[in-house]
């Protein structure tokens, strides 16, 4: 595992495997590093891409979910692409079980 410092100072962990696709890109975050902007040296445009879904390769419309909540490891094995629905049912799953840990506490 590499860990990558951004251009904001976010500092994310990647596989080995992907580290070479972060080489020669600018990748900036805000927030928790969810939300970056990739701008190719080579090109003067820049578009906003997800990180995790550039990793993945997810299609327009998908999802992609860290799966251990750690919104700065961007391992193959801490992401999965989901549809929509499903991904705000995992959201509420774990909402409730926090809820539900709090309410016990």
């Amino acid at each position: 595992m590499k860990r990558f410092k951004l251009q904001s100072g976010h500092v994310i962990k990647v596989d080995d495997a992907d580290a070479y696709l972060l080489r020669g890109k600018v990748w900036s975050g805000s927030g928790m590093a969810r939300s970056l902007i990739v701008s190719s040296r080579c090109s003067s445009m820049a578009h906003r891409v997800l990180l995790s879904h550039y990793l993945m390769g997810a299609k327009d419309g998908d999802y992609v979910r860290h799966l251990n909540g750690d919104q700065a490891d961007f391992t193959r094995a801490n992401l999965r692409v989901t549809s929509k629905a499903e991904f705000y049912r995992q959201l509420t799953a774990e909402k409730k079980l926090v809820g539900m840990a709090k309410a016990l506490a």
